[in-house]
């Protein structure tokens, strides 16, 4: 009886890892891809702003796949070589990135990013740049964070009963998934209200689609009513600040730039057209120098 639960066990991995270390895999890559995000955005950008994936979890749903994605095959291989987990790692984050716009573009009918304006860039979802990205990360990856989540998850399986972990991995990724959903509805909604209420110039066939799907969703007042209230222009311009679409022309439109009255999303810290690295440092430096002044000098 014994053996063969230890068999049915194995049936439950994939490349070596159990199907239960797989899915916290997802969660906890999930949740550093958002604080990846966020400071991507803020050293980009000089703003710290919402880069979630779902309208409610913090939660960057890319990194968690994608990291999956990485660490299985690379388990297998199970090699040392650099060139290999860097160019393994590059490749599957840039297959990643080109699905995932793609899905978007073709079926939710928005833009997450565009890199058109980036060096070797394949139909603006994946470029060179972001593959090195991709790449570095993956090789960090492999080889520095993941033994350490690794270590994590076994010292939490240590000290909670397997039924317990089990459950808990379960209801995370169910909340996960529900988030997911809410946050596919939610950008439906918002994105045909925005483009039928601001005249947006869309195909002449996505437009027919937003009337009717507007008249069916908005057309009813007590829907329209709790759409607004818990899916608002408020909310999801904070949540997304960076949603766009294509109009018929191919012009890109960032959706928030027909509401430019919220503008309280984002957190700005410098400017980052201005910002010059030697100036904080030049204010560190006088920071110090007064912290090592006796206080009768200062004052």
């Amino acid at each position: 009886m014994e053996e063969k639960t230890l068999d049915q066990k194995e049936h439950r991995k994939i490349c070596g890892v159990s199907f239960w270390r797989i899915l916290g895999y997802i969660v906890i890559y999930s949740f550093i891809g958002f604080l990846v995000e966020v400071l991507y955005g803020l050293v980009s950008k000089g703003v710290i702003e919402s880069r979630q994936s779902f309208i409610y979890g913090p939660f960057c749903a890319i990194y968690g796949v994608g990291a999956v994605l990485m660490i299985l095959p690379l388990k297998k291989i199970n090699t040392t070589k650099k060139f290999i987990n860097f160019g393994l790692s590059a490749l599957i984050g840039c297959a990643l990135e080109y699905v995932v716009s793609l899905f978007g573009d073709k079926v939710m009918h928005v833009k997450w990013w565009d890199y058109s304006t980036y060096f070797m860039n394949i139909n603006g979802r994946t470029c060179l740049y972001f593959g090195i990205f991709w790449g570095i990360l993956g090789y960090l990856l492999i080889t520095k964070v993941n033994p350490r989540i690794d270590d994590m998850i076994n010292k939490f399986k240590e000290k909670i009963p397997r039924a317990k972990q089990n459950t808990f991995v379960i209801i995370v990724n169910v909340l996960l998934v529900a988030d997911m959903a809410c946050t596919i509805a939610a950008l439906d909604f918002y994105q045909t209200r925005v483009i039928i209420e601001n005249n947006i110039n869309v195909q002449s066939d996505l437009k027919e689609h937003y009337v009717k799907h507007y008249d069916d969703v908005y057309g009813n007042p007590i829907i329209k009513e709790r759409i607004l209230k818990i899916w608002g222009n408020d909310v999801m311009i904070k949540t997304f600040p960076n949603l766009k679409i294509d109009d018929a022309d191919g012009n890109t439109i960032y959706l928030n730039s027909y509401y430019p009255a919220i503008q309280n999303y984002y957190f700005k810290v410098f400017d980052s057209e201005t910002f010059n690295i030697n100036d904080v440092k030049k204010r560190i430096e006088n920071a110090r120098e007064i912290a090592d002044k006796p206080l009768e000098s200062i004052y």
